[in-house]
């Protein structure tokens, strides 16, 4: 073969193996670019996922926030004590008479078509150093909050229609941040929830709805773990005996039909031309039942129990339970008048001995005083007192004159030295039975919802 034919073919071998490699240049690109393809989406769902899971967070933390609100005592505007006017669970829920909690609506928002007022929080920035949140509870309009840092989760709380007695629904409506882009402040009125208003670019006479990256909206119940799960049926209840001396009265009246005792004893009801027993009108049934078989039955390590449902050791421990630590006593009236003060709709828990040592009122009609004392209650000086009093020892009074609207129950001996009055009020008592206590999660009911 000659040099012109081998160069000749040298060189097309060298064509040859040029196209080759382009071929598998191209290859290589193609299996990059789809390689990057696979990335570009792992990252958008990894951040998708990450968002989604941070307002589901967010929402899940609205539920807890809303728990310990509603078992907590007064709050002003910013659900906090500064400025307090009510507590959380009266400023939101109102009690129906079939025991369903209805929830506030606020005439200020639409006097025509009245909304709930929707308590609101948003993450506070975690570089700070405080990392918690900043919330509203407002009177009337929802509070659409205009936080620093937009990019924080925010959530807001809806209470739902009416469930069943003693339950209550949350919807929990959360979003990743308040911001949109640049734009900033995330409506969380109902179904708008976790949108921005802002102009439209193609139009600016118009608004556009921008959502939010990521949103979640929950729904749970919560039941309420009653203060007093079972009503008692006499203005004054004793396990022991009732003793009031002549030159002295006890009355006790009890104008309920459905119930009608003013008194009812495990022991002997002493003394009675000191007692003025008063049931309804135009009832034929005797008013006082002393040596009831249910109560001298009972033994005094187990009436506790048996009226609450549980030990006193666990029923002071519920959210809701204010503690008072008296010491050896309890003299001072104005801790005991500034817990029930500041604690409208909480349990006043007093763990020994209780002294009413000063003239004062406590509760309301609309707002009665639950106090549950373990050890013997005295009252000291005349007192006005609004709601049910529980005494696990002995209750005795000896000031001269007093009056308790609502019940009394004592899990040893009642001794009156004084002029006292005990008028049973039902709805008093019911408003203790169906609203006060500790609200918790029904189990079974967490959900997530579509908006």
């Amino acid at each position: 073969m000659t040099a012109s034919a081998l160069r000749m073919a040298g060189s097309q071998r060298g064509a040859a193996t040029l196209a080759v490699v382009m071929v598998l240049f191209f290859i290589l690109a193609m299996v990059a670019a789809y390689t990057n393809r696979n990335l570009i989406f792992e990252q958008r769902t990894s951040a998708n996922s990450y968002r989604s899971a941070r307002a589901l967070a967010a929402a899940d933390a609205g539920v807890d926030w809303t728990i310990a609100m509603l078992n907590g005592g007064i709050i002003g505007p910013d659900c906090t004590a500064a400025g307090a006017t009510d507590d959380f669970r009266t400023r939101y829920l109102s009690l129906q008479f079939d025991g369903t909690y209805l929830a506030n609506k606020w005439p200020a928002i639409s006097p025509t078509d009245p909304e709930q007022a929707q308590p609101a929080c948003a993450a506070t920035d975690p570089a700070t150093g405080t990392g918690a949140w900043d919330c509203r509870c407002p009177l009337g309009p929802p509070a659409l909050l205009d936080h620093a840092n937009a990019a924080n989760p925010v959530f807001a709380v809806n209470f739902g229609a009416p469930d069943k007695p003693g339950v209550t629904v949350l919807h929990l409506q959360a979003c990743n941040s308040a911001r949109s882009g640049t734009v900033t402040g995330a409506n969380m009125n109902a179904f708008g929830a976790c949108h921005v208003n802002d102009i439209d670019s193609t139009d600016p006479s118009r608004q556009a709805r921008l959502a939010v990256d990521s949103s979640a909206t929950i729904r749970v119940s919560l039941g309420l773990l009653s203060a007093l799960p079972n009503s008692p049926t006499a203005a004054m209840t004793v396990v022991g005996t009732i003793t009031q001396p002549l030159g002295t009265t006890l009355r006790a009246v009890n104008a309920d039909p459905s119930t009608g005792l003013a008194l009812r004893a495990g022991g002997a009801i002493g003394n009675p031309a000191a007692i003025q027993a008063v049931g309804p009108a135009g009832s034929t049934f005797s008013t006082q039942r002393p040596g009831d078989s249910d109560l001298n039955s009972v033994a005094a390590a187990d009436f506790f129990r048996q009226v609450f449902g549980m030990p006193a050791a666990n029923y002071s421990q519920q959210p809701a339970a204010v503690i008072l630590d008296c010491g050896g006593g309890c003299g001072a009236a104005a801790s005991l008048t500034t817990a029930a003060t500041q604690n409208p709709t909480r349990i006043i828990f007093v763990d020994g001995n209780l002294t009413f040592d000063a003239a004062a009122a406590y509760g309301s009609a609309s707002q009665p005083t639950m106090l549950v004392a373990t050890g013997n209650v005295t009252v000291a000086q005349p007192i006005t007192f609004n709601g049910v009093i529980f005494a696990g020892g002995n209750l005795t009074w000896s000031s001269a004159g007093g009056v308790v609207n609502g019940a009394v129950i004592v899990g040893g001996n009642y001794t009156g030295t004084g002029d006292a009055a005990v008028a049973y009020d039902r709805a008093i008592v019911e408003r203790v039975r169906q609203f006060y206590g500790s609200f918790v999660r029904v189990p079974g009911s967490w959900n997530t919802e579509k908006r």
